[in-house]
């Protein structure tokens, strides 16, 4: 079994294994064609994409969970429910905009994202449960990093000049393609479309509510902190900050893969021991690799970025390989509450806290604004993923009590290692 999930892991980690070379070749190009200014405003829009999670109102979540352990497919119900979702949402928006006078082309392909995106996270889910995890692996990585990186790609072959909408335009047009190549993929691969009754589907709905502000507080916790730099700093800070988070976003690329695959796994209850042996190998193996690596940052992100290296970059790149290790180890953790239906404690524990995060934020860019304030966003974010990750191994019934004490323990580590890098 443990083999067979490592196996399956490592296939679904291949996209963003593949995302993370594609991004080290491809930021240095954006920054050098179309400036730091412009790459920051191409990232954000993007990162508005991401809206789409919370306005799939845990339709996919409730896909995997309501079809694992029945012979029933509630793919089409499912597709049909997001399509209708995502078609609501475009056309709302797009006439109170409208009415409002302040649509314009950036905001258009914004709400375009969105509604994709939407219907994405519904196909994911049904390769999640098929466990066709090479297909999902190749969705994975076409809907995202390739559609964010073949526009630069695309202008460096022909030599065209373009513009920054154009370059979004083409970004959205090529995740179009990948979405309805796909859907239709999955809808073919059906051998008698049967919608179901939509009652009967739709019976656990109170679980996808709790999916759906599961994933609100997920998102505003990702993305909030990117939002207020980019309002109340400007788009070169953003892209300051970004750089180093997409690259060390990267530390959650089996951390994803490992949930991705003990989702249906933990629903069908076969994989309890190879749970806790693989929190152990990540805990034990991987973090001690990170520390090695932290000595080599500097002169990997000079080798990388060349002119557009920057003394910021290099230190909150440290800071977020901290952070991302903590959200990775929490990521694992986090498919156990997902499978069993018990999302709602950790939601009601997060929604909680939120606003203390929130306050925090404002007050670090209002009251506490100045050139520091990203690296102190950065240490916040540490913190904050230190409490959370402490907050779901103490929750967890899969993970004994000791977890919590090794992790207050890696914690003094941590705090000895940053100082002896940041003294230097």
């Amino acid at each position: 079994m443990l083999r067979n999930i490592i196996k399956n892991s490592l296939i679904t980690s291949l996209p963003s294994i593949f995302s993370l070379f594609l991004s080290l070749f491809c930021v240095p190009v954006f920054l050098r064609e179309i400036g730091i200014q412009n790459y920051g405003e191409y990232i954000f829009v993007h990162l508005l994409t991401s809206l789409g999670l919370i306005l799939n109102l845990g339709v996919g979540k409730l896909l995997i969970v309501n079809s694992a352990n029945k012979n029933r497919d509630f793919f089409c119900n499912a597709i049909l429910v997001t399509t209708f979702i995502s078609a609501i949402f475009f056309l709302t928006l797009y006439s109170i905009l409208s009415f409002a006078n302040i649509l314009n082309q950036k905001i258009v392909f914004i709400i375009i994202g969105i509604s994709l995106t939407i219907i994405y996270y519904t196909v994911e889910s049904n390769l999640i449960l098929k466990r066709n995890f090479r297909l999902l692996s190749l969705f994975n990585f076409s809907f995202f990093a390739f559609s964010l990186n073949i526009p630069i790609i695309l202008k460096i072959i022909f030599k065209f000049e373009v513009t920054l909408h154009q370059l979004i335009f083409i970004s959205f047009l090529v995740k179009f393609l990948i979405l309805l190549l796909f859907l239709f993929q999955q809808i073919f691969e059906i051998k008698n479309i049967k919608l179901i009754n939509f009652k009967e589907y739709l019976k656990n709905l109170k679980y996808g509510i709790w999916y759906s502000g599961s994933n609100v507080l997920l998102m505003s916790y990702a993305y909030l902190d990117k939002y207020f730099i980019k309002f109340y700093l400007n788009s070169s800070a953003l892209a300051i900050y970004s750089i180093p988070q997409q690259i060390c976003g990267k530390i959650n690329i089996l951390s994803k893969a490992i949930s991705t695959v003990f989702l249906p796994e933990i629903k069908f209850k076969k994989s309890h021991r190879s749970y806790n042996k693989v929190i152990n190998i990540y805990f034990f193996i991987f973090f001690p690799t990170l520390l090695i690596i932290f000595n080599f940052f500097d002169e990997l992100l000079i080798f990388w970025l060349e002119e557009n290296y920057n003394a910021k970059i290099y230190t909150l790149t440290k800071v977020f390989a901290l952070v991302y290790f903590f959200s990775s180890f929490s990521e694992i953790i986090i498919a156990e509450f997902e499978a069993t239906k018990k999302i709602d404690k950790i939601t009601k524990i997060e929604g909680f806290i939120f606003p203390i995060f929130l306050v925090v934020l404002f007050l670090i860019f209002t009251k506490f604004r100045n050139e520091n304030a990203i690296f102190n966003v950065a240490y916040f974010l540490l913190l904050k993923e230190f409490v959370f990750t402490n907050i779901k191994i103490f929750y967890s019934s899969l993970l004994t009590k000791k977890y919590l004490k090794l992790t207050y323990a890696t914690l003094i580590f941590l705090i000895g290692s940053i100082s002896v890098n940041y003294i230097k």
